[in-house]
């Protein structure tokens, strides 16, 4: 079983991961000049539940993060920088 300090930094990494794959999707969907409206219809989802992921305050399940980079048509560069982004903090919290 882990310990209080481990759950703590691996809640404080799933915060800050979400933060950041927020802020690369805004980025991503501003430089397309579309609205949170534009994107949520394109990747099925509310506009609400896109600002919540746009500012971080929830996590995006896989799948729906595949939904709105494939909507955003991305290139794999910025896919995989999300992923590096979680690996860093993975080194981080250890």
């Amino acid at each position: 079983m882990m310990d209080a300090s481990k759950r703590l930094a691996k809640s404080e990494r799933h915060l800050r991961l979400a933060r950041v794959t927020g802020e690369t999707i805004r980025r991503e969907r501003q430089l397309l000049h579309w609205t949170q409206g534009k994107l949520a219809h394109e990747a099925d989802l509310t506009t609400e539940t896109l600002g919540r992921i746009e500012r971080g305050e929830i996590f995006v399940t896989y799948p729906k993060l595949m939904d709105i980079l494939y909507a955003l048509d991305l290139p794999e560069t910025s896919c995989m920088a999300i992923f590096r982004q979680d690996a860093e903090l993975r080194r981080v919290a250890a």
